[in-house]
């Protein structure tokens, strides 16, 4: 997995398990958060890249991400 890229959306405890196991066979990950959650966020892994906004914002993300690596 060290090719691959995941983008995540939301945060929950679900999406920290999944990072987690992302990140652990060396996948890129980029979390997409609302901006409320950062109790969970300080549980991700430190290699992921988590970017907080709204809609527009995280639609923006998302095009940026998959055209640049490593993120937005």
């Amino acid at each position: 997995m060290p090719d691959q890229r995941f983008v995540l959306t939301g945060l929950s405890r679900l999406t920290v398990r999944v990072a987690r196991l992302l990140a652990d066979r060396g996948a890129a990950l980029t979390v997409l958060a609302s901006g409320d959650e950062d109790d969970l966020a300080s549980a991700l892994p430190d290699s992921a890249q988590v970017h907080t906004g709204d809609g527009d914002t995280r639609n923006a993300c998302v095009r940026s991400t998959w055209r640049a690596r490593p993120g937005c």
